[in-house]
């Protein structure tokens, strides 16, 4: 994988996350808390899930170790999960857009939310294709 590579994939989860916003900005505000049955227990809270999954990733390759996921009850509603995913993402494309191939092979070190150690490559699979 190639740092070229890294940001084509960046720029489809910008273009996905904008279709799941289009998605969502059609549910009600009663639909958008409304049990799903899955996972989480509505879209909401699924939406701040995949929000926070993003943050805490972006916070690790930057050199820290949040000791929590983001609450989702800081998120009421679609707008306040859209201004803060729109944060994030300009955070990601800053990140992602100065990342160079070698920068890929680094490990990256953190601790998760249980405080337990872990280091990966910041890319696992590095190549020339």
């Amino acid at each position: 994988m190639t740092a070229d590579m890294v940001r084509t994939l960046y720029r489809y989860s910008a273009w996905a996350t904008a279709r799941i916003f289009l998605a969502a900005t059609r549910l009600s505000p009663g639909e958008l808390a409304a049990p799903s049955g899955a996972s989480f227990s509505s879209v909401r809270e699924t939406l701040v899930h995949i929000m926070a999954a993003q943050w805490i990733w972006l916070a690790r390759w930057k050199g820290t170790s949040p000791t929590t996921l983001l609450d989702a009850r800081e998120f009421p509603d679609l707008a306040s999960i859209r201004a803060r995913w729109d944060q994030l993402e300009a955070d990601t494309q800053r990140f992602v857009a100065a990342l160079t191939d070698a920068d890929l092979a680094q490990v990256v070190e953190y601790r998760n939310t249980r405080g337990e150690r872990w280091a990966y490559p910041l890319c696992s699979r590095s190549s020339t294709r």
